[in-house]
């Protein structure tokens, strides 16, 4: 996926994405190696990934589903950060859970 950031247009591979963070008008790409802080609205990014890969959590944050480590009650973790789940999204992110369950 290409953003713009400053002046550049940087690429950014889905596989690389741990997280992305709405920030009122402007959002923040989590990855393994950078963060990118790109204009851009959160309806528009959970639009453009992956919907097998990535699933929104909360109004302000949207995971790749792939890097979540754990998660405990109302929080998921990936890597050092703590993303809260939502009462709007707990159900689909706990129903998808279940179907991933051993």
């Amino acid at each position: 996926m290409m953003i713009k950031v400053d002046y550049a247009n940087v690429k950014v591979m889905f596989d690389d994405i741990l997280f992305v963070e709405g920030l009122k008008d402007y959002i923040k790409i989590y990855t393994t190696g950078k963060n990118y802080v790109t204009k851009s609205t959160m309806k528009n990014v959970e639009e453009r990934l992956p919907s097998d890969t990535f699933m929104r959590i909360h109004k302000s944050h949207i995971v790749n589903i792939d890097r979540i480590e754990a998660f405990e009650n109302n929080h998921v973790r990936i890597g050092d950060s703590q993303l809260p789940i939502g009462g709007g999204y707990k159900d689909d992110f706990l129903a998808f859970i279940e179907s991933k369950k051993l």
